[in-house]
């Protein structure tokens, strides 16, 4: 079955027989078919090709599957991209132990640890491997806008290399304003309103009461992309504004682009 193994090359009948090196990818049930020059074709029996020892993590996250019996020298093991993800919105990761092709190692009892920089809420940072692999529920970004890497690591075998992931988050999309965070206490730090526009242009940020009184207007020059802008919780007069829900709108050219509803505690 030509999906199960690769030649490694050819070779010419001498005296009815000759021999084929070949290098199997995947483990599992095998048979070989064998074609004459004339179109005779000829099955060999089934026979099993078994996994290697343990070598590779391989860490997968939303979007990503694994690949098992693919050829180490074109694939990493496994298809797909990591799907980005909003913050503070739980998402789950799971590793595999293989063997050099990317087959699962079933019966792995290893216990496998994730670790990253800062900014990634891991709540579970070791798993044992059930069936060759462990799934870490419930991770979280916790600010937008970043590239993290999460790194598995084997605690019981040296001999396998670490997984990799890198995760980003997903920024709002364009015109749309994400007020972070959400309560926010004035006098602890201020709120960031985030934005995302497709071309450079002037945006006005306006922060309404539930009545749409004005509490707050800013104009800037917004960039192509992402972009930040800070309020510190009071009103045009210096003021901390009182506890309660608030609004914050986006403007350009005078058309209300996005609104977004925002809490203020003290």
């Amino acid at each position: 079955s030509p999906t199960f193994l690769v030649t490694t090359g050819t070779g010419t009948a001498n005296g009815g027989h000759d021999n084929f090196p070949m290098e199997f990818f995947t483990a599992g049930s095998v048979r070989i078919k064998a074609t004459a020059p004339g179109g005779t074709t000829r099955t060999s029996n089934s026979f099993t090709v078994n996994t290697s020892s343990a070598r590779k993590l391989v860490v997968l996250g939303p979007g990503m599957t694994l690949a098992e019996g693919t050829n180490p020298n074109f694939t990493s093991g496994f298809t797909g991209s990591f799907t980005p993800q909003e913050p503070d919105q739980g998402f789950t990761i799971t590793v595999y132990l293989t063997d050099n092709q990317f087959n699962v190692i079933t019966n792995g009892t290893d216990t496998v640890r994730l670790s990253t920089a800062n900014l990634v809420t891991i709540p579970q940072a070791t798993e044992d491997l059930l069936n060759g692999f462990a799934q870490f529920n419930d991770i979280e970004i916790d600010n937008a806008r970043i590239t993290r890497s999460i790194i598995a690591t084997d605690l019981d075998n040296a001999n396998v290399a670490n997984g990799i992931l890198s995760i980003t988050t997903a920024g709002p999309p364009t015109k749309e304003v994400f007020p972070f965070p959400s309560p926010f206490n004035p006098r602890q730090g201020n709120i960031t309103f985030r934005f995302r526009v497709s071309a450079a242009k002037s945006v006005t940020l306006i922060v309404t009461d539930l009545f749409g009184q004005k509490i707050w207007e800013k104009s800037v020059s917004a960039q192509l992309g992402f972009n930040d802008v800070d309020w510190n919780g009071k009103n045009e007069k210096g003021i901390y504004v009182a506890a309660g829900v608030y609004y914050v709108l986006i403007e350009t050219g005078g058309s209300i682009e996005s609104k977004r509803r925002f809490g203020v505690v003290k």
